[in-house]
């Protein structure tokens, strides 16, 4: 007995130093590329920097209006997206082969970036060639400058991650040697066993029953309804921490922690959705909703908000989910009156908005809860309040509720530009998701994509950067009000 312990204390010990020298391994790996790579972005970015200097000189004065500047920050945006793409796809080709999901995806993602940004091309060739050369030397200092500072700091944190003596395993109890031999008792054990097997053959059949059916991948939604999906928003382990904490104070991931994974995606995401609004007559309404409840829509909601107000535009967080409001766990509007309020006491919006939470973005909250949210939500009501909002906001963001539990979504989505339905990993049926938009499309509202929200993939590495009965039942039907 005790040389087993030994091994087996051994083994765990080998495993624990094994997990550090590979972990320690990847990193630099990783930060070996980087390093190839930032002296030549450096040499861009200076390059970049004196081609624009130069322009400037060359004209004193340049009429830059605001089509010039909205223009500016979406050819950044795609611009930066696509070179950090093609550094990850460069990266994979060194440890992929071709054919490998991985390498196919970046290849794709890089090909719908590349197809967006031959529109804002188009647009660009239509203005004034002085205009045209401005916006050519501007983006490719902000991108270069954007990117040499992101590499940095990705730089930094593979330095950081290749030092490191941490696993990302434990040794949870170490084996010991007990002081009296077992004894067992055939008939107990073979009670236990039989007992065990039944109940955790039942619990199988179910979890598999459940478990059928679920989206796990982004590419069965385009599939089953033709609509593309605007951004894959990885799992945040920093929310996820927050969210078991259930702190009372708010916190807003884009805010809080700018660089991880889940807000770049977003900031896709808000590419992709200004693109689309660009598109439409009015452009300035986005509305997020889900089939049913648990998607994460108010956290993309709060979060793209943000990042929306971050690039300058006056942006309102309209949070219509009066029922089950969810904003307050991201942003400081808890018990305040709003939406409700407006539209049962019919009053203006204005006094009711908390205007600036963060620098170009007021929040529109929930207000009081209500027995009857259904009758508040009328058309004829809510008219008056979006016609106020268009008139004093850049972009509107609504935060409605799930379709399937409650009509509301449908009616709100009357006065969107673009929707965009969240949809959780594994968390979400999709004959839930078809009914769903199915049922949305009735109304003549449109569909813009498909947030996949919360994926987590099979292997994670270093990188840069009845049913309705029952939702019903849970959604805030019947006496119970909103605390």
């Amino acid at each position: 007995p005790q040389a087993a312990a030994r091994l087996v204390n051994a083994l765990a010990d080998a495993y624990l130093a094994q997990n550090v020298q590979r972990r320690a391994a990847e990193a630099d790996k990783s930060l070996q590329f980087l390093e190839a790579q930032l002296p030549e972005l450096r040499q861009q970015l200076e390059t970049a920097e004196v081609a624009l200097n130069e322009f400037r000189n060359r004209h004193q004065t340049i009429d830059i209006p605001g089509e010039i500047t909205a223009l500016l920050s979406q050819t950044v945006e795609l611009e930066k997206h696509r070179l950090e793409l093609d550094l990850r796809r460069r990266d994979a080709q060194a440890r992929y082969e071709p054919a490998h999901p991985i390498a196919s995806a970046l290849r794709d993602q890089i090909a719908s970036v590349s197809a967006q940004q031959k529109r804002i091309g188009d647009r660009i060739r239509a203005l004034p060639k002085l205009q045209q050369d401005y916006l050519r030397l501007a983006r490719d200092v902000e991108v270069s400058s954007q990117l040499y500072v992101s590499l940095l700091n990705n730089a930094q944190q593979l330095r950081v991650a290749r030092a490191g003596t941490i696993a990302n395993v434990s040794i949870v109890d170490r084996a010991v040697v007990t002081e009296k031999a077992a004894k067992p008792r055939r008939a107990l054990v073979v009670a236990v066993g039989v007992l065990g097997g039944a109940a955790a053959g039942f619990l199988l059949t179910q979890l598999l029953a459940a478990m059928r059916g679920r989206v796990r991948d982004p590419g069965e939604l385009e599939a089953a309804l033709g609509i593309h999906v605007s951004a894959t928003v990885p799992e945040s382990a920093e929310q996820a921490t927050i969210d078991k904490r259930k702190l009372k104070e708010p916190f807003l991931l884009a805010q809080q922690r700018p660089t991880v994974g889940a807000v770049e995606a977003l900031r896709t995401l808000r590419l992709n959705l200004q693109l689309a609004l660009a598109d439409t007559e009015r452009g300035r309404t986005i509305l997020l909703t889900s089939a049913i409840p648990g998607q994460g829509k108010s956290f993309v909601s709060a979060n793209l908000a943000f990042l929306i107000a971050s690039a300058g535009p006056r942006v309102l967080l309209i949070d219509a989910d009066i029922r089950r409001s969810s904003i307050e766990r991201y942003l400081p509007v808890h018990g305040e009156r709003g939406i409700s309020d407006i539209l049962r006491e019919r009053l203006d919006p204005a006094p009711f908005v908390r205007a600036d939470v963060a620098p170009n973005l007021s929040v529109l909250p929930a207000g009081d809860g209500v027995d009857n949210p259904g009758d508040l939500l009328t058309e004829e009501r809510l008219r008056g309040l979006f016609a106020w909002a268009n008139e004093h906001y850049d972009v509107i963001v609504v935060d409605a509720p799930p379709i399937l539990p409650v009509s509301d979504a449908v009616v709100l989505g009357r006065f969107a530009d673009v929707t965009a339905f969240v949809v959780r990993h594994k968390k979400a049926a999709q004959a839930d998701v078809v009914d769903a938009v199915h049922q949305f499309r009735l109304t003549g509202a449109p569909v813009t994509g498909f947030v996949f929200n919360g994926f987590v993939p099979s292997r994670v590495r270093h990188g840069y950067g009845g049913r309705y009965g029952y939702y019903r039942a849970g959604y805030g039907y019947g006496n119970e009000r909103r605390a």
